[in-house]
């Protein structure tokens, strides 16, 4: 198994709000993910993606074996979130300097095939092949609602100006729902979790493309952020791919 991530602050913004971790279990063919995509400001949302996504991950750690059914590992990764979102929210309302602030979080846990998966806001999660590319998460937004409603096609979506309202954060309020999914990869299937920074910018079919190449996880991402930037990159751009075949 082969992770590998990468961020960059992109062409527009002067500081970078996204962050993300991985780690490789070699000896149980585990591996983990998480990305964030901070809100509140140039400082509070950098100080809301590293808490959050450093709190997620120590209560993962924390109850992580080399092993671990769906029940386990779901109940384990909602507790692990329920600290994430009671860090921040303490955070913000303890400091008038990070008021409101908040943050997306996308987490994959990879157990060989098996794919576990949860998020919060607007950051995503595809798996993808040569077969094809599928978005398994489901933004929480205003513009994912509209186009899940028909009012909007895909087209309209990534262009509409109010993209960027979630209707989900981490750490916004004194708790948080997210949303789980559990499948198994098919063979040569590779994960992809990205902040909108990455995915309101490039599109299903280039996704695709960069990770179906065949070049090394860390080509392909340095490829998808320059593809990011050479279109402007307005916000930061965050990219984290999991190969389980690897």
């Amino acid at each position: 198994m082969v992770i590998h991530g990468m961020t960059d602050v992109g062409e527009v913004r002067k500081n970078n709000q996204d962050y993300f971790l991985i780690q490789v279990y070699d000896e149980s063919n585990q591996g983990f993910a998480v990305v964030c995509d901070g809100m509140g400001g140039a400082a509070a949302g950098n100080v809301a993606s590293v808490l959050a996504a450093d709190t997620f991950f120590a209560g993962f750690e924390n109850f992580r074996k080399d092993a671990m059914d769906n029940l386990y590992l779901q109940q384990n990764l909602q507790a692990a979130l329920d600290e994430a979102n009671r860090a921040v929210f303490e955070k913000s309302v303890s400091d008038n300097q990070f008021a409101g602030m908040g943050t997306t979080l996308v987490c994959a846990v990879l157990q060989g095939t098996q794919l576990f998966a949860l998020n919060v806001g607007d950051s995503r999660l595809y798996r993808i092949s040569k077969d094809g590319i599928f978005k398994v998460t489901k933004d929480h937004s205003m513009v994912e609602e509209l186009l899940l409603d028909g009012i909007l096609t895909e087209e309209q979506a990534r262009r509409h100006p109010d993209r960027n309202i979630i209707t989900r954060a981490v750490g916004t309020e004194k708790t948080v729902r997210c949303d789980f999914f559990k499948l198994e990869l098919l063979p040569s299937e590779k994960v992809l979790l990205c902040s909108d920074g990455l995915s309101n910018v490039v599109d299903d079919a280039e996704l695709q493309a960069a990770v179906c190449s065949g070049q090394p996880l860390n080509v392909i991402t340095e490829n998808l952020i320059a593809a990011a930037k050479k279109r402007g990159a307005p916000d930061n751009v965050t990219v984290c791919i999991l190969d389980p075949a690897l």
